[in-house]
């Protein structure tokens, strides 16, 4: 490079080494995650692709559920009659239909707090947020998409109606 243009070279050989100290002088506070969890990650993608294989019989069913709770902790005793069903053996996902759009800070905060929730209580399940929907279109979404392979919720649990109405005042009974 220094044959062809020696001041671009020279300008480009400054930048690079101020880039580099730059970044030898900072030391940026980066999280690469440790092999542990790499290797957590990838035999859990590996066993779900092996799932996929396995041929559903009578020993191997488990009722997996997708609940619609709203949030948590708003409906503690329909989460744990569900969990009471699932019980560390099959898959739980509690879903959350806003009918309204929010923004990613509130979808954050509000997801914090929901696998809070569950974490302190020690339900094991996950935890899903839809917006911007009905509550029959946000079903209808959920239903077709929560989930991965045979990862993926059969039974869909959602409180009696009466009590939604007395709890949530803005949901129409004509939903259910």
């Amino acid at each position: 490079m220094f044959l062809i243009d020696w001041v671009t070279s020279l300008i480009t050989f400054i930048i690079i080494f101020a880039l580099y100290l730059i970044v030898v002088y900072r030391k940026p506070d980066v999280n690469w995650g440790s092999s542990t969890q790499a290797q957590i990650y990838k035999t859990a993608l590996s066993s779900a692709h092996r799932l996929v294989n396995i041929s559903e019989h009578v020993k191997n069913y488990r009722p997996q559920i997708l609940l619609l709770s709203g949030p948590p902790h708003a409906r503690p005793p329909l989460v744990d009659l569900a969990y009471a069903i699932t019980k560390n053996n099959s898959l739980m996902i509690c879903a959350n239909i806003q009918e309204d759009r929010i923004s990613y800070r509130v979808r954050s905060r509000t997801h914090k707090a929901g696998l809070k929730w569950l974490w302190d209580r020690k339900i094991k399940s996950f935890y899903k947020i839809v917006d911007g929907q009905c509550l029959e279109n946000g079903a209808k979404s959920l239903v077709q998409s929560a989930g991965i392979g045979k990862l993926a919720p059969n039974v869909l649990v959602a409180g009696h109606a009466y009590l939604i109405r007395m709890f949530c005042l803005n949901i129409h009974l004509a939903e259910f």
